[in-house]
């Protein structure tokens, strides 16, 4: 090699060397790019399989009293229905459902309406059509149909409910109460509307449903006996206090019924206000002193 062609083959040699690291370099980030790409598709994967996890939750809910009921079917395709039905008129509402945790959210997009033995429904989302079917006066407000809907997934056992939020105090007491878990009988009905899953009064409720705390915590193991021993008559309501209290495992929010009488649409029952070690606080309604309140009903048949 002469010394003209030294120089010339060190220059070819650093820029092969240069090529040689960039296209290196090119090669290392994009293996870099495609780990994070497939990270990134890792990360989704949970995401992907609960919207899956869902579809165990599609079918028929309904609940139901001696003179109607309601049911909600959620479909696969993220549509539902909601008929109910009472003494006079039927209604259905259609729409779309999302689900998020333990949340299901209902968009309502029309809502149709029908007199008991009449087949020709009438669109109730449409103003005017409302008006005629629910017989408004001229000067009467317009009372707008919900376009939404909340509801609250409770798991119990191998049971699902479909409850509203501010339905969970009541469901916990209709439990107190002995209703629920439910045996199917649509004569005992509470104040509350909880949607339990078709086929599921036939599954066993163990332990306790899946509630936030401040519900399970009113919950009873053992039913609570009380007597009224004194009645204040407050406005146009009265207020009685019965004699026992915290310690005996009474707390705010808790019901109390007659010891011989079945809750039902027509039911007297106080709710407990306040609480001392001895003693607690109910609105009494029609209670009298002397008269013995329980928290769980005993069933009996009036017919």
């Amino acid at each position: 090699m002469s010394q003209k062609e030294g120089p010339k083959l060190r220059n070819e040699f650093s820029k092969r060397k240069e090529q040689f690291l960039a296209t290196n370099r090119t090669g290392m980030v994009r293996s870099v790019l495609a780990c994070v790409t497939l990270l990134l598709l890792g990360a989704q994967t949970p995401s992907q399989s609960t919207s899956s996890d869902t579809n165990h939750l599609i079918g028929r809910y309904e609940y139901s009293f001696m003179f109607g009921g309601a049911s909600i079917t959620l479909k696969a395709d993220g549509s539902f229905e909601n008929d109910s039905g009472s003494c006079t008129i039927t209604t259905r509402k259609t729409g779309t459902y999302s689900i998020s945790g333990e949340t299901i959210r209902f968009k309502i997009l029309k809502q149709l309406a029908k007199p008991n033995g009449d087949e020709n429904w009438v669109d109730v989302s449409d103003a005017k059509s409302r008006r005629e079917f629910f017989h408004y006066s001229d000067d009467e407000p317009d009372d707008l149909p919900a376009s939404e809907l909340v509801l609250r997934i409770v798991k119990w056992g191998e049971r699902t409910y479909l409850i509203s939020e501010d339905g969970l105090a009541s469901f916990v007491h209709s439990i107190n109460l002995g209703l629920e878990p439910r045996n199917g009988d649509p004569r005992f009905v509470y104040d509350g509307s909880f949607f339990l899953r078709e086929g599921d009064e036939e599954k066993s409720a163990t332990g306790k449903p899946l509630l936030p705390a401040k519900y399970l915590d009113l919950l009873l193991n053992e039913p609570i006996t009380a007597t009224i021993v004194s009645i204040e008559a407050k406005e146009n309501e009265k207020i009685a206090t019965i004699d026992k209290g915290r310690l005996a495992g009474v707390k705010v929010g808790m019901d109390f019924i007659p010891g011989d009488q079945d809750p039902d649409f027509c039911c007297k029952y106080g709710t407990v206000i306040s609480v001392e070690d001895t003693s607690a606080r109910i609105d009494a309604y029609d209670g009298l002193v002397g008269e013995v309140l329980t928290t769980k009903l005993r069933r009996k048949s009036r017919f």
